[in-house]
């Protein structure tokens, strides 16, 4: 089965009903199938076939999810190489993964040295319309996408997509999202990231609406957008979740929101706070990895019952803590996470090594460290290569950065070390406060609350280094402050 499938059958069965909601227009079910056949023809036309391997390079989230379900239609795999990368970094990926052609809105813009085919409006109608654009079957073992994972040492690392596992995954969204039929689905962040892209497609599988604000810049503009849909469901990530927040006034702005997910990093508890109250109540979590997406999911009653929670594993996976003889460990204990079971990759593309270590015995281990509650809440405690080791004593990240946003003037805070040539790793931090503090008298704070796991030295920052999908990049964070420290 192919993951277009779906949205041709919904064109089957409700063509009039609404697919993409556009600041200038729609697009219904019947349309939007139709598109997505405009596009693999356009492709297959242009020398694309089923097995190919090209890069997508697009401003227009509408032509670039066309043009990603068009090459899935006629089964090649595409690999996004957004503008915003440093053009040593796409052509560094385009050499590794042996990328020879390029699409995209903006050709006149690429430099690398490969094949540009622009794409720069909707493609024109086919004299045969029902025409696959590829004579090549497409069975569920294909691979449609490379998805990419940046892991603990920055070096991005990839895997392939297959129609079978993406479309396993949809069985967990569909799940999680509690799809019904009328809803209008929002996502806050681009089709660039294997996130944005896999919960577009998802919502669209189920047969939901999807709101896209292509254009809008302000949250402003965007919001206003967003509840003129109607919008019922949602997914965004923390970091910009608090933009929501700074242009909320006293009451919920998005009230129709039946579920609102965040993902990709921890919610912390100032941000909750103020989340449920300014924007919707109905704020959700969940813990996942580009190999492993949706492996548990938090309520809000659960988020507000048990601080720094990812939630209950999904009944469709299996979930072990372990130690580091792979033994399961008792609850309560902290351990390596392992995940097993439909929806996750197997392998790494051309990294045997990072395979190997990832993958065991049919588990995937995401680098993770958690422990479970006794009623089966798994609490994440950072990654297994940032544990603290101070004087001989263990440190978590995350039990530094919990104590520190309880807080009142805190509102974020991340942890992490620097090197001591007697002790090892010596726990620092980096705060961001909402009025000044003095450092010392916050160093002073924390020592009456951790003892010996708490932080040395504490820094007052304005903003955290951060990727594309908002994760925080600890690793630049350390780079930054053994150049203060010397």
């Amino acid at each position: 089965m192919n993951i277009v499938d779906p949205i041709h059958q919904h064109a089957l069965t409700m063509p009039t009903d609404v697919a993409l909601i556009l600041p200038d227009g729609q697009l219904t079910w019947q349309q939007f199938d139709s598109f997505i056949r405009r596009s693999a023809h356009h492709l297959a036309s242009q020398g694309i076939k089923h097995g190919d391997l090209v890069g997508l390079a697009f401003g227009n989230p509408v032509l670039h999810l066309l043009t990603a379900l068009g090459l899935a239609k006629i089964g090649a795999i595409h690999v996004a190489l957004p503008f915003d990368d440093p053009a040593v970094d796409r052509k560094q990926t385009s050499e590794f993964l042996g990328i020879g052609t390029i699409i995209s809105d903006k050709p006149q813009a690429e430099t690398l040295k490969l094949r540009i085919i622009g794409l720069t409006g909707f493609p024109n109608p086919h004299p045969n319309p029902m025409a696959p654009g590829n004579s090549d079957p497409v069975t569920g073992e294909h691979s449609w996408l490379l998805i990419r994972s940046s892991g603990t040492t920055g070096q991005p690392k990839y895997a392939e997509l297959s129609h079978r596992v993406s479309l396993e995954r949809f069985a967990r969204w569909s799940d999680a999202y509690q799809y019904t039929k009328g809803d209008v689905f929002w996502i806050g962040i681009g089709l660039n990231t294997i996130t944005g892209k896999q919960h577009t497609i998802s919502a669209l599988q189920a047969g939901a609406a999807v709101c896209m604000p292509a254009g809008l810049n302000t949250y402003v503009e965007i919001v206003k957008f967003v509840r003129s849909c109607g919008t019922t469901l949602a997914y965004h990530i923390p970091s910009h979740m608090w933009n929501l927040v700074r242009i909320s006034g006293g009451s919920p702005i998005l009230p129709k929101v039946r579920r609102f997910f965040s993902g990709t990093t921890e919610v912390s508890d100032e941000l909750r706070k103020e989340f449920i109250k300014r924007v919707t109540p109905n704020l959700y979590a969940n813990y996942g990895t580009n190999e492993a997406p949706c492996a548990t999911v938090s309520s809000p009653q659960l988020n507000a019952r048990l601080k720094g929670t990812i939630g209950i594993a999904h009944k469709l996976l299996d979930i072990e803590i372990v130690d580091t003889a792979d033994i399961a460990v008792g609850k309560g204990i902290t351990g390596q996470i392992r995940l097993r079971g439909p929806g996750i990759v197997s392998e790494y593309y051309r990294n045997p090594e990072a395979t190997l270590k990832s993958f065991k015995a049919g588990w995937f281990y995401p680098g993770d460290l958690a422990f479970v509650t006794s009623d089966g809440a798994v609490v994440l405690q950072g990654r297994s290569d940032e544990m603290l080791i101070y004087d001989g004593v263990n440190i978590y990240p995350a039990e530094i950065e919990r104590a520190l946003c309880e807080n009142p003037l805190i509102s974020e805070a991340v942890a992490f070390s620097l090197k001591h040539k007697l002790f090892k790793d010596e726990p620092v931090a980096a705060v961001i406060t909402k009025s000044p503090l003095d450092e010392q008298d916050l160093i002073n704070w924390i020592q009456a609350r951790l003892g010996i796991k708490s932080p040395r030295k504490i820094f007052i920052v304005n903003e955290f280094p951060r990727s594309s999908n908002g994760k925080i990049l600890r690793r630049e964070l350390t780079k930054q402050y053994q150049k203060v420290t010397g």
